[in-house]
């Protein structure tokens, strides 16, 4: 069942049907398995004209052209003389010619434009779409996100091209809980703790047989298909990057800062630079700094999606025990211990998630930034981070954040005050507590918000 991607849906179906004299184009791009494909293809439902999606592989460029001519013969009987076409040209020139309404969109489109050995693809493109009248839509979609980023860049042939761009991310913890709505919503962050926002694993999930069992069935067996995508299809991805699955070992459930994984790893700084690098370009991982220290010294890197961070931490290192002890040891004797220390971690990440869907929706006004601080004590020599701390116009909100099985008692809140305002160099206009099972006590001091306080929101990319 298709869910969520409701503004991305309406606005590729607001392009397509829409009159134009010229060629339309439009841009989808994202990691793999992240939903782009399925995405065109809810959109394209209900469409008047003739849908054509064409899925482009590493093949030669030769092959790919006749694949593409096979494809457009086979959507319509009205195009089934293209099936002996094998010129680029002949293909978008006959479409314009043939006076239908036409969408044909090129899944994968980075395999085509590296096939080609004749210059650069996107210069052929957009002299043949310069022929073509309104009537066609053009959609390039692909999961090299270097590469389809700089179709938009202002350096590009197709720079100004394009009616519609869009880059598909994860679903926040708002849209991932389409998922498993039914939960209570302790449940429904944890769920998303480990398995993130991604589409493929999340409309796997069966969250009536509860946590454990989705963790043992998704991501312990190594036939199950979600196994399978973060085992071989990530794996195939980030084999273009060397000492990549070191870094995402490294980084586990953690994060670490460049001079950290280069230690940590025995490679040089601008080796691990030059990857790190790669692997942001790819969505893997993410570089992260706090708001009140934006210096490079301080920025540090960690895994973009939780089940991709669950997987490194976990099941990565254990795979040769699963095949051989079997998943329900694994699960008791590795996994289990720390799954609680990854899911209040993971928790507080998701607070971050809640306080910016705030800002977006025009619920706060007065926060600016929301994201970690970093502070320095030299007459302690004491330094450290809160994890959640909102940039206010006068000074900061610090939020503490806590996922425990019971509501949070009085002391811990007052424990945690202390700690908060005995950091002279930060001012603390606000203390926030964020409590997944709720409160043991109320407070005019303090703001609170409970797990389905986060959930009481609507998501911004539903409005």
């Amino acid at each position: 069942m298709f869910r969520n991607r409701e503004n991305e849906i309406q606005a590729i179906r607001a392009l397509i049907n829409r009159q134009s004299e010229r060629c339309k184009a439009f841009l989808v791009y994202g990691k793999r398995r992240i939903g782009k494909s399925l995405l065109i293809k809810e959109a394209m439902k209900g469409y008047d004209g003739i849908f054509i999606n064409f899925i482009s592989t590493s093949e030669s460029y030769d092959r790919i052209i006749r694949d593409l001519a096979r494809t457009v013969a086979e959507a319509d009987a009205r195009l089934s003389h293209f099936a002996s076409m094998t010129d680029l040209h002949d293909i978008l020139t006959g479409l314009g010619a043939s006076g239908l309404e036409i969408a044909l969109s090129i899944d994968e489109y980075p395999y085509m434009k590296e096939a080609y050995t004749g210059g650069d693809l996107d210069s052929v493109f957009l002299r043949e779409m310069e022929g073509l009248s309104g009537s066609i839509t053009i959609g390039f979609c692909g999961s090299s996100i270097r590469i389809m980023e700089g179709m938009i860049e202002p350096d590009g042939p197709l720079y100004g091209r394009f009616d519609l761009a869009l880059h598909l991310k994860a679903f926040n913890y708002l849209e991932a809980a389409a998922f498993y709505q039914e939960l209570p919503s302790y449940d429904r962050l944890a769920f998303y703790s480990v398995f993130g926002g991604m589409p493929f694993a999340l409309d796997r999930l069966d969250p009536k047989t509860g946590l454990k069992e989705n963790i043992m069935r998704l991501l312990l067996d190594p036939k199950e298909y979600v196994f399978l995508v973060l085992h071989k299809t990530l794996l195939e991805e980030i084999r273009k990057v060397s000492t990549a699955e070191a870094i995402l070992r490294t980084l586990g459930n953690g994060k670490a800062r460049n001079n950290e994984l280069a230690s940590g790893l025995n490679m040089s700084t601008s080796l691990v630079a030059a990857n790190t690098k790669k692997l942001i370009e790819m969505d893997i991982i993410e570089k992260v700094s706090p708001i009140n220290r934006k210096d490079e010294k301080k920025i540090y890197y960690e895994i973009s999606d939780n089940i991709v961070r669950f997987f490194y931490a976990f099941v990565f290192p254990n795979i040769g025990r699963i095949e051989t002890y079997g998943a329900e040891h694994v699960y008791r004797r590795f996994i289990e211990p720390g799954l609680g220390s990854f899911v209040a971690r993971r928790f507080e990440s998701t607070a971050r998630e809640y306080f910016i869907e705030r800002i977006r929706k025009g619920d706060d006004d007065e926060t600016s930034e929301v994201g970690t601080y970093w502070y320095d004590l030299p007459r302690g020599r004491r330094n450290g981070e809160f994890d959640c701390v909102l940039k206010r116009d006068d000074g900061y909100s610090v939020a503490e954040c806590k996922f425990l099985n019971d509501p949070m008692p009085l002391a811990l809140a007052k424990d945690e005050e202390a700690k908060i305002l005995a950091i002279d160099e930060l001012d603390v206009k606000k203390v926030i507590f964020v409590s997944a099972s709720g409160f043991a006590f109320t407070s005019d001091r303090w703001e609170l918000i409970t797990g389905d306080d986060m959930y009481s929101l609507t998501s911004s990319s539903h409005q």
